[in-house]
Parts: C-alpha cells; structure tokens; sequence
C-alpha cells in the first residue's frame, strides 16, 4: 500500500513517520494504565495511558528520521542561501559563519564544495594575518 511521498512513499523505512519499537512502548504503556485503572477502579489512568501513548507515538516520529532529516535540511538550505546573498554581496566573513551553520546542520551538496572551499580559503588567510 503506497503512503504519502512526502513521507518516503511507504509506511516502512526511512520517513515513515514511526519508529515500531518506540510505538510499541506506547501500546503497552496504555494497556498497563488500563489494566491498572481496571484492577484499582481509578478511571483517570486510561486517560494517563493516552498521554503516554501520545508522547511515545510524538517521540518516535522524531527518533525515525523522517521529519528530523527534513527540518536539517531546511535549515540547512536556509543558511546556505543567506551564505550565498552574503557572499554575493561581498561580506566574506558573514558568509562564512552562515556557511559554518550550514555545516552544523547537515552535509554539503557537492554544486557548493568549490564555492565553500573558497570561504574556507578566506578564513585561513584572514586568521594568519
């Protein structure tokens, strides 16, 4: 069964949106509240299993890959572009701390090795004068 192609095309793999082990934690952290809300007569711990059920299925989305991969490259596209615009507009060492943001936020596509090169070049001469 095909899935949405922002999130990898399947429910499986890289960009599926879940991590199973974590969700499976999930599940059994709300079975253990209800068995326990069954047992006491304490209804408020389904709602607590919820809860849990609703921060491992959050948490696991984060650990799989999928959105975090994406909010890194988008930061990473962002500083990139503002490196660029610095650059183009002849202030070097803007450009080169946009460029070490970049850096921190993913690898660099190979079109921009030369340019950052260049930038890197720069920085050394500047720190040797």
């Amino acid at each position: 069964m095909k899935g949405f192609k922002r999130f990898g095309g399947e429910f499986e793999g890289k960009g599926s949106g879940g991590n199973n082990g974590l969700g499976l934690l999930g599940v059994l952290a709300l079975l253990l509240s209800i068995g326990y809300a069954v047992l006491n007569r304490s209804p408020g711990w389904v709602v607590v299993g919820f809860i849990l059920l609703f921060c491992f299925t959050v948490v696991s989305t984060f650990f799989s890959g999928g959105e975090t991969t994406r909010l890194f490259t988008q930061r990473r596209d962002k500083y990139l572009a503002l490196a660029r615009q610095a650059w183009a507009e002849g202030d070097q060492s803007t450009a080169a701390q946009y460029l070490v943001k970049a850096r921190l936020n993913g690898e660099l596509p190979e079109s921009d090795w030369e340019w950052t090169d260049a930038c890197d070049r720069l920085k050394q001469e500047n720190r040797s004068d």
